[in-house]
């Protein structure tokens, strides 16, 4: 579930922690993700992506470019099925 925090006048929504049970609670229908956050909470997954292994692969980016290789240089990376 995607994570907006308010509406364009400003109203607070809640975060997809507390909202992803309810919604699977009532739903007449499986609940699907794309991220791993919420798993374990009604809800199921299919191709479900991981926040902490797109960061290491972010880390690992950053550094080549950090380290002095050209971009264009830096292999393209799918933290696919992790």
């Amino acid at each position: 579930m995607a994570s907006v925090t308010q509406n364009p006048p400003g109203t607070d929504f809640i975060d997809a922690s507390p909202s992803a049970p309810m919604v699977a609670s009532a739903a007449n229908a499986p609940l699907l993700l794309i991220e791993d956050l919420e798993m374990g909470s009604g809800t199921v997954g299919g191709h479900v992506s991981s926040f902490a292994n797109q960061a290491q692969a972010a880390v690992a980016i950053a550094k080549q470019i950090l380290d002095g290789k050209a971009f264009d240089r830096v292999p393209v990376v799918s933290t696919r099925g992790a």
